[in-house]
């Protein structure tokens, strides 16, 4: 069975999950797992990391090696792997590759949580997964608290980690953050990689965004009692 090949590898991979040594490293500049490179040991994750390369390309639109704004080469993994370990990603986004909707995200999450719960309660046992709910909770009820104190609508389930709130009225605000939206309503959900400095980045930039919004006072604030509940609601009806 043809694994790395199928990445601009010629070379056939193991049949198995067992490591291939290999006496010559092969393939396209830029694809080859480093790990394949520099040990000439060929396994099952080689062409993960090709297969990476591929998806960085499409979507950023960066060449797996092109040069920078210096003129110098450079690789699409070195540059953009620092944005997703930040949570930033979206900062070299394709502007080309459209946000998902709502229904989309549901889909994804509803395929995908089944996986990751069970990677995680192998890789960390109960009492890691635990832990990382717990944090969670604790995150989604400061951020909540954080735009209740600023005077932004705002609801939290007592066990849940989703944060429901007023939706940001500048469109490039919520395609910079990926804020799922509908109506005049927008979501958080406080993921473990979330930490409390990312979220005061996110409120502190909000308030500042909603300061111009409502500047002149002839824009209000939606009232979002019907969505959230009038004890939630921090419109001028409901403050």
């Amino acid at each position: 069975m043809a694994k790395v090949s199928d990445f601009e590898l010629s070379l056939m991979g193991p049949e198995d999950n067992e490591s291939h040594l290999s006496l010559h490293t092969a393939g396209t500049l830029g694809y080859v797992d480093p790990r394949y490179y520099w040990l000439q040991v060929l396994t099952s994750k080689s062409d993960v990391y090709s297969f990476g390369v591929v998806l960085l390309k499409l979507l950023s639109s960066y060449r797996a090696i092109h040069n920078n704004e210096h003129g110098v080469p450079r690789n699409v993994v070195d540059f953009l792997i620092p944005y997703i370990l930040q949570d930033e990603i979206h900062r070299v986004l394709d502007r080309k590759v459209l946000l998902p909707n709502p229904i989309e995200i549901e889909a994804v999450r509803n395929g995908h949580a089944p996986i990751f719960l069970w990677y995680t309660l192998n890789r960390k046992g109960y009492k890691g997964f635990q832990k990382e709910v717990q944090k969670c909770l604790r995150n989604a009820h400061y951020l909540k608290g954080r735009l209740r104190e600023a005077g932004i609508s705002a609801m939290l389930n007592e066990l849940s980690s989703t944060v429901v709130f007023e939706r940001p009225s500048e469109e490039e605000f919520v395609r910079r953050w990926q804020l799922a939206c509908e109506g005049n309503i927008a979501h958080v959900v406080v993921m473990p990689s979330v930490s409390i400095e990312k979220l005061d980045g996110f409120v502190n930039e909000l308030i500042e965004k909603r300061s111009t919004w409502y500047r002149d006072g002839t824009v209000q604030p939606p009232c979002l009692a019907v969505d959230i509940g009038a004890e939630n609601c921090c419109c001028a009806l409901h403050k």
